[in-house]
């Protein structure tokens, strides 16, 4: 059920109607006034609204670089999962990935949408 919740960012209070836990939502604001202390350490900008900017691009910029990042981690571990049935299927003898092996169930493909 969602509740409403105060927390404080960049000096402002805000009012936020969530389900998340208060802890959770805490953390957010502290990481986010974290991260605009930082900018506001490595530019001369004082004025709080293109701190927040700033912040936001920083902060959207983080996202986009694990998001790459995970994606190419997965297909590593996708080209490495295929190699080694590959090698699992050369050494029970089958001649190619399309023959099946029958003594290993082949029925759960690897996902590009597990998380690891």
């Amino acid at each position: 059920m969602k509740r409403s919740l105060t927390v404080k960012v960049a000096g402002q209070t805000l009012t936020i109607k969530t389900d998340a836990d208060t802890e959770y939502v805490e953390s957010l604001a502290r990481f986010v006034n974290e991260k605009i202390h930082e900018a506001r350490k490595r530019t001369k900008t004082v004025a709080t609204q293109r701190l927040v900017l700033l912040t936001a691009l920083n902060i959207a910029d983080d996202l986009f670089r694990a998001n790459h990042r995970q994606r190419d981690l997965r297909q590593k571990v996708q080209a490495t999962s295929k190699r080694i049935l590959e090698l699992i299927d050369r050494a029970e003898g089958a001649p190619d990935r399309g023959t099946a092996v029958p003594d290993r169930d082949k029925s759960t493909p690897i996902d590009n949408e597990t998380k690891l």
